[in-house]
């Protein structure tokens, strides 16, 4: 009964994520920028944003080991701009050469890439926060 509970928790909290999302994502007039460079920044907020519940997921080429996205899994889902989806459904957003690997990595990791922008983690997440208490 417990881990039912659990479940229905779980399936509950990505709904929800997933409402939160598509508004902001309607707000952003459904910007690439969260897709092709922006995906680090928006991990951190979206990580801040669930209490720093998720883990950072970096989707890696195989032939150059670079991240060529950054999501956050939550409940069992990669999340990112998009939404919480399947692995699938994340790689149909991105191109990669090969079969790509899949790599837990820490913040610190996507702090330091380029295209990171500090204080566009807080704006995202002060949006994002909005939009739930709305």
């Amino acid at each position: 009964m417990i881990k039912l509970k659990y479940l229905i928790e779980g399936l509950l909290s990505l709904l929800n994520l997933d409402d939160v999302l598509e508004k902001y994502r309607t707000d952003t007039n459904w910007t690439d920028w969260y897709m092709s460079g922006g995906c680090y920044t928006f991990a951190d907020a979206l990580n801040k944003y669930l209490k720093n519940q998720g883990k950072y997921i970096a989707i890696i080429e195989p032939n150059t080991n670079a991240m060529v996205h950054v999501c956050i899994l939550y409940n069992g889902k990669y999340c990112d701009y998009n939404g919480c989806r399947s692995k699938t459904d994340i790689l149909s957003d991105i191109a990669v050469n090969g079969t790509p690997k899949w790599k837990t990595i820490n913040r610190s990791t996507i702090s330091s890439e380029r295209n990171f922008d500090n204080s566009e983690v807080s704006s995202i997440l002060r949006d994002l926060n909005k939009i739930k208490n709305n």
